[in-house]
């Protein structure tokens, strides 16, 4: 039966009016995609030489994602969309089916959308991050060159932290077009690296703003929050919403291991002045990104979000897994009764909560765990773990004993490398 969208069913918006421009220039990967998913699966629907010079709206036309959108029509399971439809099938909530419908006016299967990524730049460098999020990386990779390391580091994290791309948009035809064409833009969600750290990304929001454009548009970016000052909540202030996601990863020490060269007090007090003096809010919501490194960190962060923030809006968290989850700080890796004991703790965290403005995907936290204990690989994986962990300890002159809970701190002095 053919399914026809509308804004009260659950269904994969993105295709339909939404061009996520995933642009890499180098031997991995230069495409473009129809939502941010099927770039962090290395997948892209059309490649170097398909793309040339198309400006975005040809792209959006292009037969291949015309078939996209056929298909999520119609419940087909397109190859490109193999990461919703995997975790689907391990039981998992996935992206394609919390996508809503973000606009006031009707249906309209046009291109309105564009979720770009305009370069890796970063001020931070996060462990489960990698050299396509974050130029910072480069830093770590000179140094375990140096070393003669790299090989046991693409071991330990399964290949994830180096992959062999980089960023070149000064001469990208299609970010060119969109500076030249911003009156076609109604929702514009930017990821990176870190897009208040972007001078591509300033360039345009201030196009936006100066030619009194801003007020048109939806604006969403996926931020850390350490650069979110004074000054760039009056300008993100001209918008004519934000609907930001904060990505923090943990609470106190938690936070600050996981997300390198950060404060969590920064942070925290960053949010709450944005919350204070935005005028234009249309929603809030958090990201974390569940590892070994924050699984017993969860019921802290949950409580701090709550007693934090929801004071005055409600806030939506969601769960993302950890990429690749073979990697040494999966879920997978971590002692059974560990995982237990944090899951515990959230059922307890669930009991005892009681803020309606609160929402968070209880369910595929449960799921992400459970698959840990079910598919547990920590007594033939637990050296990965270790070692991925000392790595990064190593490179960042850190030490896990001085930031993780104590009860993972034993099980890490536990093992060998």
């Amino acid at each position: 039966m053919e399914i026809k969208p509308t804004k009260e069913n659950t269904f994969c918006y993105f295709p339909f009016y939404a061009m996520s421009m995933k642009l890499f220039d180098g031997k991995q990967l230069k495409g473009v995609t129809p939502c941010c998913k099927m770039s962090n699966n290395g997948t892209t629907v059309l490649d170097q030489d398909e793309i040339n010079e198309l400006t975005p709206l040809e792209i959006f036309e292009h037969e291949k994602f015309e078939k996209i959108r056929s298909d999520a029509l119609n419940n087909v399971r397109n190859d490109n969309c193999s990461i919703c439809w995997a975790q689907e099938d391990r039981g998992l909530h996935s992206y394609r089916l919390t996508s809503s419908w973000v606009f006031d006016d009707e249906f309209k299967q046009d291109l309105r959308e564009f979720d770009v990524s305009f370069s890796n730049k970063c001020n931070l460098v996060c462990r489960m991050c990698n050299l396509g999020g974050s130029h910072q990386f480069y830093k770590d990779l000179e140094y375990f060159k140096s070393k003669n390391k790299l090989h046991e580091v693409s071991e330990a994290t399964s290949k994830a932290t180096f992959p062999n791309v980089k960023f070149d948009t000064e001469n990208n035809s299609q970010l060119n077009w969109l500076l030249d064409n911003y009156q076609q833009i109604k929702f514009l969600k930017v990821s990176g690296g870190e897009p208040l750290y972007d001078k591509k990304v300033q360039k345009l929001i201030k196009i936006l703003v100066e030619n009194d454009y801003a007020k048109n548009v939806l604006l969403q970016f996926h931020t850390n929050a350490t650069l979110l000052d004074d000054a760039n909540i009056e300008l993100l202030n001209q918008f004519k919403q934000q609907a930001h996601v904060f990505s923090v990863d943990g609470t106190g020490k938690t936070y600050e291991y996981i997300r390198h060269k950060s404060s969590f007090d920064l942070v925290e007090s960053n949010i709450f002045n944005w919350l204070s003096k935005s005028n234009n809010i249309r929603s809030v919501a958090f990201n974390l990104v569940l590892s070994a490194l924050n699984v017993l960190n969860l019921r802290e962060y949950l409580e701090w979000i709550g007693d934090t923030f929801s004071y005055k809006y409600e806030i939506k968290i969601h769960i993302s897994e950890i990429r690749p989850f073979t990697r040494g700080i999966s879920l997978y890796n971590v002692p059974i009764d560990i995982l237990k004991l944090a899951k515990k703790r959230v059922e307890d965290f669930e009991k005892d909560n009681t803020n309606n403005l609160l929402h968070y995907e209880i369910g595929n936290i449960y799921k992400f765990i459970d698959l840990g204990i079910e598919k547990n690989t920590f007594e033939r994986n637990s050296n990965m773990l270790k070692s991925e962990v000392s790595l990064f300890d190593e490179s960042r002159n850190q030490s896990y004993k001085d930031f993780l809970d104590p009860i993972l701190v034993k099980v890490l002095d536990g093992i060998c490398r």
